[in-house]
């Protein structure tokens, strides 16, 4: 594959082809017609069990495949949209700067959604009527101790390489 550089063609013709772009566009924007309340993961689970009857639910299947394809449509509409985009404007020092947050993104969804929304606010606001000042004033701290993890990430070697894919 390599020496035929096959997959960089490969994505070259793929993500070059504006015709995928806008089938993804129409497929996602058909797709988001039928989205109704069932459809949310929250409300209808990923399982094809019916719970309250414990038996298997063709409804459930159907709208787990549903939410399947209308993400990747929507996924590749995205992607294609920024991968177009980039590739006319690949020059510009902004692209650096998006690579740099979405490395650095990743400590923060690890780190806060792991430790301290699983573990530490809820010991912390126990029985706290919330505020808009304070979940403002907590979000600034919280991102403020991820980028604090994310530099130490970034220094030691086994967890920059763990993490965040360095070399």
């Amino acid at each position: 594959i390599c020496k035929f550089d096959l997959l960089a063609r490969l994505q070259d013709r793929i993500c070059s082809n504006w015709g995928l772009l806008m089938a993804c566009a129409v497929s996602y924007v058909l797709l988001m017609q039928f989205f109704v309340y069932e459809s949310y993961i929250y409300t209808s689970h990923y399982s094809i069990v019916n719970f309250k009857t414990g038996a298997f639910d063709w409804w459930k299947l159907g709208n787990d495949i549903y939410r399947m394809v209308t993400a990747f449509a929507g996924s590749g509409l995205v992607l294609l949209s920024v991968y177009t985009l980039w590739k006319k404007t690949s020059w510009l020092p902004i692209w650096k700067l998006i690579a740099k947050l979405g490395k650095a993104s990743l400590v923060i969804y690890l780190f806060s959604g792991e430790v301290i929304f699983s573990h530490v606010l809820p010991k912390i606001t126990h029985g706290f009527v919330p505020i808009y000042l304070i979940t403002l004033l907590e979000t600034v701290i919280i991102l403020f101790v991820c980028y604090l993890v994310y530099i130490v990430m970034k220094n030691v070697t086994f967890l920059n390489k763990l993490f965040l894919g360095g070399r």
